[in-house]
This record gives structure tokens, C-alpha cells and sequence, in this order.
């Protein structure tokens, strides 16, 4: 009987049958998925995860700055409230 070494791992020998399945259906899906454009489209998705990461980041930004320029405000407010009790007594 002939020895020759087999490129199968060793559970689609003797495993369940669905890991035989999975052995043998693996490279078929790999293949069809490669057909059908599954590495470009998970490109796709992490090319627009990255462009709303950026967003969100840019959004998170121009929140904090109108929160700085609304703090701000209120400090002006309440000095020029503070100047005018100190300088306009009656």
C-alpha cells in the first residue's frame, strides 16, 4: 500500500462530518467569494468606517470648540457685569 503523505489536516480524516464538510467546501467558498468581490467590498466598508471615523472626530471637535467659545462668552458677560456694578454706582 502506497504511503503518500496527504495535504488534509488530520480531522477531515477521522473528524465529525462537518468539519470534513468544512475541509472540503473551504477553498470552493474562498474561491467563489474571491469572484464575487468579498475582499473589495470589505475594502469598501473599512474605507467608509475610516471616513465616519473621521467625521465623528471632526463632529466631537466642533462641539468642544462651541462649548470654549460659549464658556468664553459667559466669562466676558460676567466681567462686563462685574465692570459696570464696580464703575456705575449710584
Amino acid at each position: 500500500m502506497d504511503q503518500r503523505p496527504s495535504d488534509k489536516p488530520d480531522h477531515a480524516k477521522t473528524g465529525c462530518p462537518v468539519q470534513r464538510t468544512l475541509t472540503y467546501f473551504s477553498p470552493r467558498l474562498f474561491n467563489a467569494a474571491a469572484r464575487i468581490g468579498v475582499n473589495d467590498y470589505r475594502k469598501l466598508v473599512d474605507e467608509k468606517l475610516r471616513t465616519a471615523g473621521d467625521l465623528y472626530e471632526f463632529m466631537v471637535d466642533e462641539f468642544h470648540q462651541a462649548r470654549t467659545f460659549l464658556l468664553e462668552l459667559m466669562v466676558v458677560a460676567i466681567l462686563i457685569i462685574e465692570l459696570v456694578r464696580v464703575f456705575w454706582r449710584p
